[in-house]
């Protein structure tokens, strides 16, 4: 994102009432999250004129390019007929709590076996996920922790900065990750392609 695109964004997620508790495992995580799709607001979904963004340009900007990263990954060949979601995850880590979000991978692994029938099929969405895309939306000059971690197979890791305009992307089956305390609000834009 340029500066004036992450500072739109910025003011955007300061707009929102922001982020509803997780409220999953909390001995995990402590992010805040709210869920965002880019037709919010709009009365039909086939309307392409006059559309509102309810969430402001920015944040709608940011949406657009962190959907649209699959179309890149189609056209310079890392993979085929990846389903996007009609939704992204906003998230914020709050400076007070300091777990962060520990080790995980972002699909499931887990056999229907080990997760049983009912629990199996509710996880489908999460089963099914292949590439995380993540857009930081904090400041441009970013020192305050919260760090992504990712470990390789021999357990040694790499700390990426979630400097404000930065994306990453990576195989959520393959890359278990983790994110550090922070000392001051973090935010990041999450989607996953499955």
């Amino acid at each position: 994102l340029s500066p004036a695109q992450l500072e739109s964004a910025q003011n955007d997620i300061e707009q929102l009432e922001l982020l509803s508790h997780h409220g999953n495992d909390a001995d995990v995580r402590d992010d805040n999250i709210c869920w965002i799709r880019e037709t919010d607001g709009t009365q039909h979904r086939h309307v392409k004129a006059n559309v509102q963004h309810p969430y402001g340009d920015g944040l709608f900007h940011a949406m657009k390019l962190v959907r649209g990263i699959g179309f890149c990954l189609e056209l310079h060949n890392y993979g085929t007929n990846y389903l996007v979601p009609q939704q992204c995850q906003l998230s914020r880590y709050s400076q007070n709590n300091g777990i962060g979000y520990r080790r995980h991978l972002d699909t499931c692994v887990d056999s229907i076996y080990d997760l049983g029938l009912f629990t199996w099929l509710r996880l489908s969405d999460y089963r099914s996920r292949r590439v995380t895309i993540i857009l930081y939306l904090n400041d441009a000059d970013w020192n305050s922790g919260g760090c992504l971690r990712c470990f390789d197979n021999d357990n040694k890791f790499t700390d990426i900065v979630p400097t404000g305009g930065t994306m990453i992307v990576f195989q959520s089956n393959r890359i278990p990750h983790a994110v550090l305390p922070c000392t001051r609000d973090r935010f990041a834009l999450t989607c996953w392609l499955s």
